[in-house]
């Protein structure tokens, strides 16, 4: 299975971070990078002229070994979500269904490449205070999921946005697996390797699940299996991170529960938040313009996501 993250979850080693680099043959993040590359030159360029660049790249220092190791990255098959990004700013701008959306936006900052590697990285390191970032970034890594046969793994809701998204999913199945809550990326590694195939078992069957391909039943034995193989080197895997100033390891049981939502769940879902708060004209309400929609190449899809939550953790 190959997993979408939210780099918000990524920067707060939430447990949907944690759960996502342990279940997950590969996670795909949205990795802000200058216009001209990833490579050290232009990186350092850019974070000599963005001391927030500089700040965010210092928060991620710790998952280093797992870019290294292949096991996080910021695209696949040559796609990343900088361009669907922008793809969604611009139907926010042309199409009239989310006019009162492009009112949040400002305009162009994704466009500068100080502007917008400032911009993230202010909002990544504040958890996404800014509908300018945080709508356009999520709404293109849940269109990258279907694009490119992802599972989006995320946190519960807890913002208003979030909570009208929950409306929106039909729920599939739901299983429990037992995961590192904090630990090093060191950590990380080693738990992949010594649960590969249970793990890699578990992440396969719900991908066939996800896709209808698959049984409750069978994610159910998968689960109980991973769990199993987590418990016999649960004690191993549970002493202090020495790559990482003796971190504590915290294990814990995540519940997940497998949906299928819209595409277009995050946008749908600012526009009930954004009507909660303002009294927006007739013509703003989502379905109800005069003005022809913006043909949309996705219209229809759906995001398959795992929606993560802790139940229990111990040291």
């Amino acid at each position: 299975m190959i997993a979408a993250l939210s780099p918000y979850h990524l920067t707060t080693r939430e447990p949907a971070a944690m759960a996502a680099l342990l279940l997950a043959e590969r996670v795909v993040t949205m990795m802000p990078t200058p216009f001209g590359g990833a490579e050290r030159s232009h990186v350092e360029r850019a974070v000599a002229r963005s001391p927030r660049y500089l700040d965010l790249m210092e928060s991620w220092r710790w998952s280093v070994p797992l870019w290294n190791a292949g096991v996080i990255a910021g695209g696949i098959d040559g796609e990343d979500a900088g361009a669907e990004v922008r793809a969604v700013c611009a139907r926010l701008r042309d199409d009239d269904r989310f006019a009162p959306l492009w009112l949040l936006m400002r305009e162009g900052v994704f466009e500068d490449e100080l502007s917008y590697l400032d911009s993230i990285a202010r909002d990544l390191l504040r958890s996404g205070p800014d509908p300018a970032i945080s709508i356009p970034l999520a709404a293109a890594m849940d269109r990258m999921a279907p694009l490119l046969g992802l599972v989006q793994i995320r946190s519960p809701p807890t913002s208003v946005a979030q909570r009208a998204e929950q409306r929106l999913p039909e729920t599939l199945f739901a299983f429990a697996m037992p995961m590192l809550m904090q630990a090093s990326a060191g950590r990380i590694l080693e738990a992949r390797e010594a649960l590969g195939d249970s793990m890699e078992r578990l992440g396969g069957v719900v991908r066939e699940a996800s896709s209808g391909g698959g049984s409750r039943l069978d994610v159910a034995d998968a689960a109980r299996d991973a769990a199993h193989a987590f418990e016999s080197v649960r004690s191993d895997l549970s002493r202090p991170c020495d790559d990482e100033d003796d971190l504590h390891v915290i294990v814990g049981t995540a519940s997940v529960t497998a949906v299928s939502m819209p595409v277009d769940s995050v946008l749908e879902s600012s526009m009930v938040a954004l009507r909660s708060f303002t009294r927006l004209p007739k013509r703003a309400r989502a379905g109800t313009s005069t003005l022809p929609a913006v043909r949309d190449p996705l219209a229809g899809e759906r995001v398959v996501s795992l929606v993560v939550r802790t139940i229990g953790r111990s040291r």
